[in-house]
């Protein structure tokens, strides 16, 4: 079973790449997690039903992994919708 494509939310793969290589090995809550990227923590919970984040033992978030992950599994079609969206901020 693959790994299912999630919406981004306004976010680009590459700024979820920046974010990543800032944030490193850290890990938090998905609350933590949800406002570090500026999401809602209902999208969050749905990136873990859908396989997206990457979780320790004691199902904590590891926030650069998570993104790196979130990042290499985005849609592609959904590129001029994320501009666009960047555009209007």
């Amino acid at each position: 079973i693959g790994i299912a494509i999630a919406p981004l939310h306004g976010r680009s793969p590459q700024d979820l790449l920046r974010l990543a290589a800032d944030t490193g090995d850290r890990h938090g809550s998905q609350a933590e997690f949800a406002r570090l990227v500026g999401w809602d923590k209902a999208h969050v919970t749905r990136l873990k039903q859908l396989g997206q984040l990457v979780l320790t033992e004691e199902g904590r978030v590891v926030f650069g992994a998570s993104l790196r992950r979130i990042a290499e599994h985005a849609d592609p079609g959904r590129d001029a919708q994320r501009e666009a969206a960047a555009q209007r901020r």
